[in-house]
C-alpha cells in the first residue's frame, strides 16, 4: 500500500508520524489482532477485532480530534505501528504506543519515545508524561528507564512510570503587582496583530489599563502567564462573561480568550500550550458552558488540539463600531 499521500504532522530521524487514516485499517487489524506478539502485551482482549470496529475505532478517534499518530518508516512508508497521548489534563497526558511484530527490535520504538517527550514538552505544552507496563514486559520498562521514564507506583500487573519536565518556569496568574508588565504585553500584542498602532491610541490603552486591571484582574478576568527570570514572557487572557442563560449556555457562564502572546525570543517552547491546557482547566472548575476565541492561522493549529472547534453557526458574525 502506498502511504506517500498521508498528512505527516512531524518526524524523527527514520519515522513520519502521520494523523490516523482509514487506508492504514488493513495494517492496524494485521497488528491488533496478531495476540502473541502484540495483544497480548496493550489489552485482555484475545477475539480478533473486524474490520467494522476498527473502523468505528478510528472514527470515533478522529471525530474526538485525538492526539494520535500513525508512523510510518520514512524510507520505505511501511506501517510501524500508532502512539497516542491519551488522558490529557492540564499539562499532563498518558502515553501509549503499539508496534506491528515485523517492525519491532529495529529500535523504533525508542526512537518514537524520545521524539514524543520531545513532541510532548515542546509542541503540547505537557510537564509530565506518564504510562502503564505490564510487569512481565521488562524489554518495554528497560526501554523506558533508558528514555527517563521513572516507576512511581505498582500493583501486581502494571508498572506505573513518569517523566516530568522540570527545567520548564510553571504557569502562574498575575496579581496587581503584575499590573504595568501586563500593560506592555497588551501593547506588545496589539502592535504585533494590528501591524501599526496610533501612538495617541496607545497614550489612551497605556492610561487606562492599569485601572482596568485593578478592578478586573482575578474577578471576571484571569490573566495566566510564564516568566522567565524576573520577566513575564508569554501571557493568555481569559475573560468571564455571565450572560442571561440560553440551551447554548444553560448557566450563562462563557469565556473568552485574549491576548495570548508570546515575546518574539521565547517562542517555540511550549509556552502558549502550557498557558491555554492551564486555562482550559480552570474554566472546566469554574464550571464555564464555552470558551471562544478568534484564531489566527498561526494559532489554529494549537487551538484545534486544545480542544476548539470551528463555530459554524446560523448566525453572521456581526459588530458596531462607535465613530470617533
Amino acid at each position: 500500500m502506498s502511504n506517500g499521500s498521508m498528512d505527516v504532522v512531524f518526524e524523527s530521524e527514520h519515522i513520519l508520524y502521520v494523523r490516523p487514516s482509514f487506508d492504514l485499517v488493513p495494517d492496524y487489524l494485521e497488528m491488533l489482532n496478531d495476540i502473541e506478539h502484540v495483544a497480548r502485551f496493550i489489552g485482555e482482549r484475545r477475539e480478533p477485532y473486524t474490520e467494522e470496529e476498527e473502523r468505528s475505532y478510528m472514527q470515533n478517534k478522529m471525530d474526538q480530534n485525538a492526539t494520535m499518530f500513525s508512523m510510518l518508516e520514512k524510507e520505505s512508508r511501511r506501517f510501524i505501528g500508532n502512539m497516542e497521548f491519551m488522558n490529557r489534563k492540564g499539562d499532563e497526558a498518558e502515553w501509549g504506543i503499539v508496534m506491528t511484530r515485523r517492525m519491532q527490535d529495529r529500535g523504533y520504538g525508542t526512537e518514537a519515545l524520545r521524539t514524543s517527550i520531545e513532541y510532548g514538552f515542546r509542541e503540547l505544552g505537557l510537564r509530565r508524561i506518564y504510562l502503564a507496563v505490564y510487569t512481565d514486559n521488562p524489554r518495554a520498562i528497560h526501554v523506558y528507564e533508558k528514555c527517563g521514564f521513572r516507576e512511581y507506583d505498582r500493583n501486581d500487573v502494571d508498572v506505573f512510570m513518569e517523566i516530568i519536565k522540570e527545567d520548564d518556569p510553571p504557569v502562574r496568574k498575575a496579581q496587581q503587582s503584575d499590573a504595568e508588565s501586563l500593560v506592555q504585553l497588551r501593547i506588545d500584542y496589539l502592535r504585533e496583530d494590528h501591524g501599526c498602532l496610533d501612538e495617541k491610541d496607545v497614550h489612551v490603552i497605556m492610561e487606562k489599563l492599569p485601572a482596568y486591571f485593578a478592578a478586573h484582574l482575578n474577578k471576571d478576568l484571569v490573566c495566566y502567564m510564564i516568566r522567565e527570570e524576573d520577566q513575564i514572557v508569554s501571557c493568555a487572557f481569559l475573560l468571564i462573561v455571565e450572560k442571561p442563560m440560553s440551551p447554548a449556555f444553560i448557566n450563562g457562564k462563557t469565556g473568552t480568550v485574549l491576548n495570548v502572546y508570546t515575546r518574539p525570543s521565547c517562542r517555540h517552547k511550549g509556552y502558549a500550550r502550557r498557558l491555554i491546557n492551564e486555562l482550559i482547566s480552570d474554566a472546566k472548575k469554574m464550571d464555564l458552558c464555552t470558551v471562544e476565541l478568534k484564531a489566527t492561522d498561526a494559532g489554529y493549529a494549537l487551538y484545534r488540539s486544545a480542544g476548539f472547534a470551528d463555530d459554524n453557526s446560523k448566525y453572521h458574525p456581526m459588530k458596531w463600531t462607535n465613530p470617533r
